[in-house]
């Protein structure tokens, strides 16, 4: 049985983030559950980022320097460096919604047949994607997703399942790759959904504003679930489509 020293790793990449990081981390070390890890990893920031991280003197923040690395690249670093059994990711200008959130979903974290659990996100600030929707999201499914992405900072993904699977964030997707990641766990696994809101998402923020290769192209490389998104769960679709047609029958 593999063993995990922590519950939850958070994964937050930061560069020049002296404004926002000390509410970001703020937001965790309020948590009424405990166990979990912080993993700084730094883009070479030269203002004040790592000295107010270093002013926490929390063992559990753990700082790693890697002078021009990209938020997915950082990301993908967390992905290896963490010791939890959970990954969360947030950006250092995003903050957990309340000090229960650990908590609150600990039970589902601790549930051997999730992998990917996922609840809401209060958006603040202007994006494209969730213009003025102060709970953004609710559930997904295959179809749906395809149109439009979960937020990241409301996902809980499993580390060992993104390992075993060779699954991270594709660097040549510098907006989108959480998009593209969100998919391909969606494609391997059966998304667990918490009717909670999990983070305050900051908008205003490059991935709020541009598009980029994988947003314009995610028809022609998901073609084939486009067209048909029960393709890769036709089980669950045969036992949707029997319980309406035996719902509609009761109600004749």
């Amino acid at each position: 049985m593999e063993h995990f020293s922590k519950l939850i790793s958070v994964v937050i990449p930061t560069l020049n983030s002296e404004s926002s990081i000390r509410i970001a981390i703020g937001s965790i070390l309020r948590q009424s559950l405990e166990n979990w890890e912080v993993l700084i990893v730094d883009g070479g920031s030269i203002d004040k980022t790592v000295y107010l991280l270093e002013q926490f003197n929390d063992h559990r923040i753990k700082i790693f320097d890697f002078p021009g690395t990209s938020v997915y690249d950082a990301m993908n670093k967390g992905i290896h460096l963490a010791q939890g059994k959970w990954l969360y990711f947030m950006g250092s200008d995003d903050q957990l919604f309340d000090d229960r959130i650990f908590n609150d979903i600990s039970s589902l974290l601790a549930d051997q047949s999730s992998y990917f659990i996922y609840g809401n996100a209060s958006i603040s600030g202007s994006v494209p994607w969730a213009k003025g929707e102060e709970n953004y999201g609710g559930k997904f499914n295959l179809y749906r997703l395809l149109r439009r992405n979960i937020c990241h900072q409301a996902i809980f993904y499993n580390r060992s399942f993104l390992q075993k699977n060779n699954l991270g964030y594709k660097t040549e997707f510098p907006i989108s790759a959480d998009w593209d990641l969100n998919i391909r766990c969606f494609l391997l696994t059966k998304p667990t959904f918490v009717n909670r809101t999990i983070a305050i998402f900051q908008g205003g923020g490059k991935s709020s504003r541009e598009s980029d290769s994988f947003s314009e192209s995610i028809k022609t490389i998901y073609h084939r679930y486009w067209t048909n998104p029960y393709q890769s769960q036709p089980k669950r679709f045969l036992y949707s489509l029997f319980s309406k047609l035996k719902s509609g029958l009761r109600g004749s």
